[in-house]
């Protein structure tokens, strides 16, 4: 989220920069002139401006005569076309990182997405049944692990881990979390009916 908002305000400050304060589409308008044929022209980079300059004289005053001309800015040019590559460059930027974030956000919204994740990576050994999708749905210690244990923040990370190591790899480590979760379960149940045993 941080990087679409960050793409978003250099878009903007770039868009009001190389559009003179107006907040208006810069890429469009430089596409439509292209498309018709116009050359696209901008008041921060101009391509011909007036220069004076003096020529000295026999005989005349010592700064010279006064002479007036047309330049040509040919560095406005390349200027142009790397503001122009800039400009595409960040909506490319933003339009990704929008779509990433709105993946991101369907993903840890989504209780069956993370639930169907997280049971894909438990060994299927460590499961009731073969079949985790028929099995797990109404299993209370799988819906305690996912729900209470890992919790959206912990298959956040999973996900994350995820993209930079095998499913073998993110296999062994959500089994091995599992079996964690189960010990710690037995050793709580083991307390709690000690306790109740010592009560009666």
């Amino acid at each position: 989220m941080l990087y679409f908002l960050n793409a978003l305000a250099q878009f903007i400050i770039t868009d009001l920069l190389l559009s003179n304060g107006n907040l208006s589409v810069y890429g469009v308008t430089l596409v439509r002139d292209l498309l018709s044929g116009r050359t696209p022209e901008s008041i921060f980079f101009p391509r011909q401006t007036l220069c004076d300059f003096y020529v000295r004289e026999l005989g005349l005053e010592i700064i010279g005569t006064r002479h007036t001309v047309q330049c040509v800015l040919s560095i406005n040019l390349f200027l142009q076309a790397i503001f122009s590559f800039y400009w595409f460059w960040l909506l490319l930027v933003l339009l990704y990182n929008l779509s990433n974030t709105f993946h991101w956000m369907v993903h840890l919204c989504s209780k069956s997405n993370s639930r169907s994740y997280v049971l894909k990576h438990i060994r299927q050994e460590l499961l009731l049944n073969s079949n985790p999708d028929k099995c797990c749905r109404n299993d209370p210690q799988i819906n305690k692990f996912i729900d209470q244990y890992l919790q959206t923040d912990g298959i956040f990370v999973l996900r994350l881990i995820s993209r930079n190591i095998s499913d073998i790899v993110m296999t062994d480590l959500t089994s091995a979390l599992y079996e964690n979760f189960k010990i710690m379960e037995s050793v709580s149940n083991l307390e709690s009916s000690f306790s109740f045993a010592k009560n009666v």
